[in-house]
Parts: C-alpha cells; sequence; structure tokens
C-alpha cells in the first residue's frame, strides 16, 4: 500500500485502489454515510474499512476514477480541496465527547481550529502524511491508547480544565488551557520547521523532551505532576451508555458493507441525533434522541449486522491477502473463523483487570490494523524455502505487538491457519488454569 493515501492520491493494493476519506473527530451525518455507501457500491468492490485513526476507507476502486471519486466526496463535505492539506486531517478525538458525563469538556470544539492551523501551515509539503493529532476529554474512551504525534488530553487545573501535552505517545509534565490548544499546535509545527523534523518523534530525537515539551507548550503552560503509570485497554465497552445517551456498536473486523452503511444511516436517522462518530476501536456511537427507546436501537444495530454486546474475545485483524500486496496471509478469513468459534465455545476472561482479551492478526510487522499490545499476537511468517510456495504460517506471541516483538513466543512451532483457532483457544485454555 502507498505510504497513507488519501483521495486525491489513490493506493494500489491487491483488491484494486484505495481512497482513504479523512474524518477529522470521526464524526459522519447520515447524508454523508450514504454518500460513501453509495460511492463503494457504484465504484468499489464493496468493503469499506474503519481504521485505527477513526477514518474510512474505500476499496476496489478503478485508479482513472480518481478525479470523479474526488468530485463525490467533495460534494459530500468529506475532502478538503488543497491534496497535501487533505492528507494532514488527522484528527481523531474522544468519540463520547458532548455527551460522556464523566467528561471534563468537550472537545469537539477544538477540531476546526486544529484543522485549519495544519492545513494552513505555510511548510506543510514538509509535514509526514502521518503527522496526527488526538484529543482526549478526560472520560470514559481510553485516547491515550491512540497513536499521535501531538496529543492533548483533558485534566482538572486549578481553575478549571486544562490539556495535558503528550509527544509521540510519551507524557509530558506541562499543560495548556483548553483555548490554547491550537495555538500549541501552531508552535509545534513552526519548531519542527526550524529543526527539519516531518514528525516529533524526529523532534524529540534531537531535542530533550522536556525541552521540546517546554518550547511547544508556551509559556503560558501549567506545570504539573507525572501520573502514576497504569495499564490502559485500548477499547471502548459496547452497548448502552445510560447517561450518555448514546450506544456504543461494534464493527466486525473493522468492516462495513454499502447495506450496512446506508441502514447505519438510517438508524441514526431514526433513533439519533446529531452525527455519528466513528472511534478508533473497530465501533462507533450513536447518539440517541430524547425520545429514542435505547432497547429498540440496539435492536435495530443487531439486525444490521453491528454488535451491542462485548464478545468473549475481541479479534482485530489487518487488511491481509485479500487486500494487502505485502503478506499472502488471509487474515480476514482467519479471523472471521477465531470469532465464530468464540461466539459459539466462549473463551474465560483470564485478564486481572477483567476487561475483554484481544487477538490481533497482523499479516506483517507493520501493525496497521492495532498500534497497541494485544494479548495475543498472531504474526504472519511468510515461506523462505521456495519448495514451500505460498504457504505462510502464524508465529504466536504473548501481550506485544508486531512493531515491537519483545514478548515470550507463546508458541515454539510455526501454526498454520487451519490449526490457529484450536492453538488460540489452547493459549487461552492454560492462562485459564495458572490463573485458577
Amino acid at each position: 500500500m502507498a505510504d497513507c493515501p488519501g483521495v486525491h492520491r489513490l493506493a494500489l493494493t491487491r483488491d484494486g485502489a484505495l481512497a482513504r476519506i479523512r474524518v477529522p473527530g470521526g464524526s459522519l451525518t447520515a447524508a454523508q454515510m450514504r454518500a460513501i455507501a453509495s460511492l463503494a457500491s457504484d465504484e468499489g468492490n464493496g468493503r469499506i474499512d474503519l481504521t485505527n485513526r477513526a477514518n474510512l476507507q474505500v476499496r476496489g476502486l478503478s485508479e482513472h476514477r480518481a478525479p470523479a471519486i474526488a468530485t463525490r466526496l467533495a460534494d459530500a463535505g468529506l475532502l478538503c480541496a488543497d491534496p497535501v492539506a487533505d492528507r494532514l486531517r488527522n484528527i481523531t478525538a474522544s468519540p463520547l465527547s458532548g455527551l460522556d458525563t464523566t467528561a471534563l469538556l468537550d472537545v469537539r470544539q477544538m477540531i476546526p481550529a486544529i484543522e485549519d492551523t495544519v492545513c494552513s501551515f505555510p511548510h506543510r509539503h514538509a509535514l509526514s502524511v502521518k503527522f496526527a493529532v488526538v484529543l482526549g476529554d478526560g472520560g470514559r474512551a481510553p485516547m491515550t491508547t491512540v497513536a499521535h504525534d501531538l496529543a492533548f488530553y483533558a485534566e482538572p487545573g486549578p481553575d478549571a480544565p486544562q490539556m495535558r501535552l503528550w509527544l509521540a505517545g510519551r507524557e509530558t509534565q506541562v499543560a495548556v488551557a483548553a483555548a490554547d490548544v491550537s495555538t500549541t499546535v501552531a508552535r509545534a509545527l513552526e519548531l519542527m520547521a526550524e529543526r527539519g523534523a516531518s514528525r516529533i518523534r524526529e523532534l524529540i530525537a534531537n531535542l530533550p523532551h522536556a525541552e521540546c515539551a517546554d518550547a511547544i507548550a508556551g509559556p503560558h503552560a501549567f506545570h504539573c505532576q507525572p501520573h502514576e503509570a497504569t495499564e490502559a485497554r485500548p477499547w471502548l465497552p459496547l452497548g448502552t451508555i445510560t447517561d450518555a445517551r448514546a450506544i456504543v456498536a461494534g464493527v466486525p473486523l473493522a468492516q462495513f458493507s454499502p447495506e450496512q452503511l446506508s441502514g447505519l444511516a438510517d438508524i441514526l436517522d431514526t433513533y439519533g441525533t446529531g452525527a455519528l462518530r466513528l472511534t478508533p476501536w473497530q465501533s462507533v456511537v450513536v447518539p440517541l434522541a430524547a425520545d429514542a427507546a435505547p432497547a429498540n436501537a440496539e435492536a435495530a444495530l443487531g439486525i444490521a449486522a453491528f454488535e451491542t454486546r462485548c464478545p468473549p474475545v475481541h479479534v482485530v485483524a489487518c487488511a491481509g491477502a485479500s487486500g494487502c500486496l505485502r503478506t499472502t496471509m488471509d487474515t480476514k478469513r482467519d479471523a472471521a473463523a477465531l470469532r465464530k468459534h468464540f461466539a459459539a465455545c466462549p473463551a474465560p476472561v483470564v485478564r486481572s483487570d477483567r476487561t475483554v482479551p484481544i487477538v490481533h492478526l497482523s499479516g506483517c510487522a507493520r501493525s496497521c490494523a492495532m498500534t497497541t499490545p494485544a494479548d495475543v499476537l498472531a504474526l504472519a511468517q511468510e515461506a523462505t524455502d521456495e519448495s514451500a510456495g505460498d504457504s505462510a504460517t502464524y508465529a504466536l506471541y504473548d501481550d506485544t505487538r508486531p512493531s515491537c516483538l519483545d514478548g515470550a513466543l507463546a508458541h515454539s512451532d510455526a501454526v498454520n491457519p487451519d490449526a490457529l483457532t484450536e492453538t488460540v483457544t489452547a493459549m487461552f485454555s492454560n492462562r485459564a488454569e495458572k490463573a485458577g
């Protein structure tokens, strides 16, 4: 796949060209969902991906149709006219913001100013198209698990909530006022331009982390104490959140069909209010209208093949051989088999924090589907012996991610796809015995 495709620049994949639609803050109207569903049906192969930055991808497109595709998405308000700026609109926000009663503030109001700051930056051509900003409202959604260059997480301040600054996944000891977030983003961009850095991680590689944080936060920053380290689980529980008047619905294997996406638009029209919110965790948030019965909305979501109850095991998979040129492993097929098995034969929850365990199937070490550690990682190992043809196996790891294989190898032998379900089930059984 091309490096971070967009709409103006499609990526050539195994199943045709791919358009990545940036959705700053993850908010989509019913009309926009129908526009994307229609595009996928008319121009693509009917596969729509939900990414781990809460964006959407339409697959199976024809490269020569790129101008027509761009026009359709621009008409739906889903595209920036500047090709460079469009691919920099990587802003992920708490999907419950404005609904969650446990949150400290609504971060959605910050999104337009941040988007304008990044997209109008004079040196934007020098920025990596992976440059990303994350906003956390201090509520239920675990935003610290979302990959970022700059992140701002709400926390209590002396007089009002303040936004703690994180740089490239690391907490700093400075915070800024909520009203100063876009200005802080601008300072970060200027500092990157001065130092010739395209990403924050390049900046802090040559400038001490604390010094970098102070320079970005500016003279009016609040200095604060470090938080006690805790393990953040990368998931928002599925189901109705009563006090938020919202339903979190799972998108199995992070893929929609055009019919599902259109059906979701109908559900939003019938039961919802405002815009749907995409999440980075294979789910969507449906804000409920005041007169909507949650049970009826949940039933409608179930009919449309969305999940409103947490499965016994979360299964995450990249595009695999059906959509990616980097692997011969059909991770989506194998993940579907795992999901079907655990739905019928639930695995025991063996995590000490009682959250649902996660199995991540990755076709290569790029970790496109999930950037945080999974309880079980199944990493494809391509055959190196020419006599083996295109055969590939999985290597299984505990509590790690493809780009950081520092976990212990959980199964010493190569695991064929046909044996994956049995092997993963045995791993969970062994864990349960040890925990008991």
